[in-house]
């Protein structure tokens, strides 16, 4: 009896973290984009393409440490406005290193002054 519930709690086990991880990412990816602060305050995450899209921090998300440039790992909603630039909702922010504007495309930064977001200084 003893060895069947050496074997059984810990499948137990497994599986419910399993079914818990399951249910929580649902509905949310992860992925490492550069950051953009802008101008109005507004945090823009670019990810490797270029592609520019607006974060809004939800459930304690901070970008008050963020700068622009910085790599960040980002736990966020894969539903996104219909928008452009797009926007989607950030669970989680974690600031991988330091970077600059330099890290960022140069078209990213264009559109985004002809957006208003950014000063085009």
């Amino acid at each position: 009896m003893k060895k069947i519930l050496f074997i059984v709690i810990p499948i137990v086990i497994v599986i419910g973290a399993i079914v818990g991880c399951a249910v929580f990412m649902s509905g949310r990816t992860m992925e490492t984009v550069r950051c953009v602060v802008c101008t109005n305050g507004l945090v823009v995450l670019v990810d490797s393409a270029g592609h520019p899209t607006v974060a809004r921090a939800v459930g304690g998300c901070d970008f008050e440490k963020l700068t622009t440039g910085d790599s960040v790992w980002i736990l966020r909603d894969t539903a996104v406005t219909t928008s452009y630039p797009e926007e989607v909702r950030v669970f989680y922010a974690f600031k991988r290193s330091d970077g600059s504007v330099m890290d960022i495309p140069t078209s990213t930064l264009k559109e985004l002054i002809e957006l208003g977001l950014l000063d085009g200084n």
